[in-house]
């Protein structure tokens, strides 16, 4: 009567790996990272060797801005499936009070990244925030979707709301199954990590 609960036990454990620091778990099948994670993305670590501020202006603003190909509508056409309306959509998150040279663990969730109907890749697009005329700027991103089981390639670009004063500090792609380890520098003066690693 007692093997029951260790069989139990032993199944149960080959299949989930916990981690302490965060309230998910990880499959041991799981094919890519974000697969044993719920998709979910989330801007984790950033550190700046350079606050494009200046001494006097004070600390960064850095503005993340994510394109991603978020409830694409597709339509067929003359047998061919087309894209219907925008292709592309994007995200924006805030970091403020930015020091150069220090780690900044944010946590910050962008969205819950689903390989189907998201694609396969997003790409960060990050500014250093300043006070000016709005504008618009445009970031282009390629993406593969899957609609009913066919790849379908979008290469598209968004406008993303700005002022004329934000200075580009770069653009990193970031693939679905790339590693939670690995990190991303769309400059020389920016680092960070899309995951916890």
């Amino acid at each position: 009567m007692s093997r029951v609960p260790i069989l139990i036990l032993i199944t149960f454990t080959s299949h989930l790996l916990f981690r302490t620091n965060r309230a998910y778990s990880r499959r041991a099948d799981c094919e890519c990272d974000r697969d044993c994670h719920d998709g979910i993305e989330e801007l984790y670590r950033i550190k700046v060797t350079e606050d494009f501020d200046g001494f006097l202006k004070g600390k960064g603003e850095f503005l993340f801005h994510v394109i991603l190909a978020d409830n694409v509508e597709v339509e067929i056409d003359e047998g061919n499936a087309v894209v219907a309306g925008d292709a592309l959509s994007y995200v924006t998150k805030r970091h403020d009070d930015t020091e150069e040279d220090i780690w900044y663990t944010l946590h910050l969730d962008i969205f819950r990244w689903d390989l189907d109907k998201d694609g396969d890749r997003i790409k960060y697009v990050v500014y250093e925030d300043d006070k000016g005329k709005k504008t618009t700027r445009e970031h282009g991103l390629e993406v593969d979707l899957k609609i009913f089981g066919i790849s379908l390639i979008i290469d598209n670009s968004v406008e993303i709301e700005m002022t004329r004063g934000d200075d580009l500090v770069g653009e990193s792609i970031v693939d679905y199954c790339n590693v939670f380890t690995e990190d991303y520098r769309p400059s020389n003066t920016l680092i960070f990590y899309s995951r916890e690693n």
